[in-house]
């Protein structure tokens, strides 16, 4: 029988509470001289909890923004202040810089790349002039100009500094610090796609690069004058000319409608709200709040578009539940997709990618662009691997396409990093097996029983890419170069190199000489006994060819493109 344990009470020993914690955050403390000084009139606290004790009157001349900034009421809660305080985003070693610029004091040095970065966009963010010219001053300096060039252009593409950009882009160019540079300068993700490139074509134009006469382009590339400028070049966005609709048709032209899209071309689209909220909660916020009240339109509230009524008509329909024209025009869907991901319809943006595969190889380069900004991981993929596979490697470096402009580098140097892997590992030491018979790896003229024939030796059944018999050594080195510029198996099906190999083989005389016994009945698969023939040696150079895409297929496969969505 069970007998209950009878309760024992334990005495606990007290509890010792660890002594309370400092504060998070430092106390104020006063800047060096000379903010510390009793007569200042107002206080800037920095983010590291800095006081910078300074005058209305300096600041207020050396800058529009502080001159708001200084007049605005204080809250209640800095009544006990004895000046007012204004607390700032920057940290005390930025502030300390931009306030000694705007002081009558002896100006700063600026020998740090990060802080003269945060240095200048404090200066543009407060529009201090003295500032952007102390800091464009220093960037040109050799002292930093010669230590990190290819951040300094970084810098001065972001802020738009063009004669500051040139001078950086000649140095990087000169110390060949361009191409493979984003291991050692991660900030270059910050600049547009179409700044590196024009910074990538001054590199390839110097005599040390292996690009410098790409003999396989297929699409010329854009010529970079030394005068063109870097941050923000002239003609290169060429909107497409489209004839805009002559109206608009069902279900557009509703006489109950309650809101009115206007195309910039002016073409009216009478649409629904209940409609536009379902395709995209955040589309008619967006628009309402832009709307202008029309005393001549019955419509509703009219919400002027920035496309025109071509891609307004595409973009609508596919909202609707009235059946969805499928579109070829590739400036079109480009179009419709950018606007599709501005306003936030997701279904148009399912529409055009599915239909991406279909379209990828009428111009892989600019689908892969507009995928990778979409965050479209599978189709991204199938457009770069498309790209080398039609166009090449020197392509992904040469080639400017417009939308370069308005993308992140980011985009750009996972292409190029793709594209280099892909060349290596299409082109690596691959070993190869090669099978005339499922069966039997064999010579056919090697008797069953017998070591391998004098022919087995000359055409082997496991060969190594990279240590070919010595008879087909040239044959191989075409055959990697156009891998390296072009990483497909398509190299090794029906092109010029792979036909040579298979011509070079045919004409190749069997060195056999030797006539073996029949083989048995139970060995009827071989057939040996007779000399090697050039229909032989033309089958021991397909099954090499096939054995070689294989092997390239594998490796491609491999190698990872990274695609992350632009916000």
């Amino acid at each position: 029988m069970f007998t209950p344990m009878k309760a024992v009470k334990f005495k606990l020993p007290p509890v010792i509470l660890p002594p309370e914690s400092p504060p998070s955050h430092p106390e104020p403390c006063k800047a060096a001289e000379p903010f510390d000084r009793d007569d200042a009139d107002f206080v800037l606290r920095s983010s590291d909890q800095v006081d910078f004790h300074v005058h209305r009157v300096i600041l207020t001349m050396a800058s529009s923004v502080f001159e708001t900034m200084l007049t605005l009421p204080q809250p209640e809660g800095n009544t006990k202040i004895e000046r007012p305080l204004v607390d700032v985003s920057e940290d005390s070693e930025t502030l300390d810089v931009l306030l000694r610029v705007c002081y009558p004091t002896s100006a700063p040095e600026l020998r740090d790349i990060p802080l003269l970065r945060k240095v200048l966009e404090a200066a543009n963010k407060y529009d201090i002039p003295a500032v952007l010219t102390l800091v464009k001053k220093a960037m040109v300096q050799p002292e930093l100009l010669d230590s990190d060039p290819l951040r300094i252009f970084v810098i001065a593409c972001r802020f738009g500094m063009e004669p500051e950009a040139q001078a950086a882009a000649k140095k990087t160019a000169l110390r060949n610090f361009v191409v493979g540079s984003v291991q050692v300068c991660p900030e270059l993700e910050d600049i547009s796609a179409g700044a590196y490139y024009r910074l990538l074509q001054l590199q390839l134009s110097k005599n040390n690069h292996p690009f410098k006469k790409p003999a396989l382009l297929k699409h010329p590339a854009a010529d970079v004058s030394a005068n063109e400028p870097f941050c923000e070049p002239a003609n290169r966005k060429v909107a497409p000319t489209r004839t805009p609709l002559e109206s608009v048709g069902y279900p557009f032209d509703a006489p109950d409608a309650d809101l009115i899209l206007r195309s910039s071309d002016g073409i009216e689209f009478r649409v629904s709200r209940t409609v536009m909220t379902l395709a995209s909660p955040a589309f008619l916020g967006r628009t309402l709040a832009s709307c202008d009240e029309d005393a001549e339109n019955k419509g509703g509230p009219v919400h002027v578009m920035a496309e025109d009524s071509v891609v307004v008509d595409a973009l609508l329909r596919s909202c609707y539940p009235t059946g969805y024209q499928a579109i070829e025009d590739l400036d079109l869907i480009l179009d419709v997709l950018l606007a599709a991901k501005k306003y936030e319809i997701k279904r148009s943006q399912q529409m055009i990618q599915s239909i991406f595969p279909r379209m990828v190889e009428k111009d892989p380069l600019r689908l892969y662009f507009a995928a990778a900004r979409c965050g479209w991981a599978k189709e991204a993929r199938l457009c770069a691997v498309a790209l080398l596979r039609i166009h090449g490697v020197t392509s992904v470096y040469t080639r400017y396409i417009p939308e370069m402009e308005q993308t992140s580098n980011g985009i750009y140097l996972r292409l190029l990093a793709f594209a280099d892997s892909c060349s290596k590992a299409a082109s690596r030491n691959h070993e190869l097996s090669v099978r005339l018979h499922p069966k039997c790896p064999k010579r056919l003229c090697a008797p069953i029983l017998a070591t391998d024939s004098v022919c087995q030796t000359r055409y082997p059944s496991v060969v190594f890419t990279g240590l070919t018999p010595s008879w087909l050594t040239a044959t191989f080195a075409s055959l990697n170069t156009a891998l390296k510029e072009k990483p497909s198996r398509a190299i090794l099906t029906n092109t010029s190199v792979a036909r040579a190999l298979v011509s070079v083989v045919a004409n190749d005389s069997p060195p056999c000489t030797s006539q073996a016994k029949p083989a048995g009945e139970q060995d009827s698969f071989v057939i040996s006994g007779r000399k090697c023939s050039a229909g032989d040696n033309v089958l021991w150079a397909y099954a090499l060819l096939d054995s070689f895409a294989q092997r390239v297929d594998e490796a491609l496969a491999k190698v990872q493109l990274q695609v992350e969505p632009l916000a």
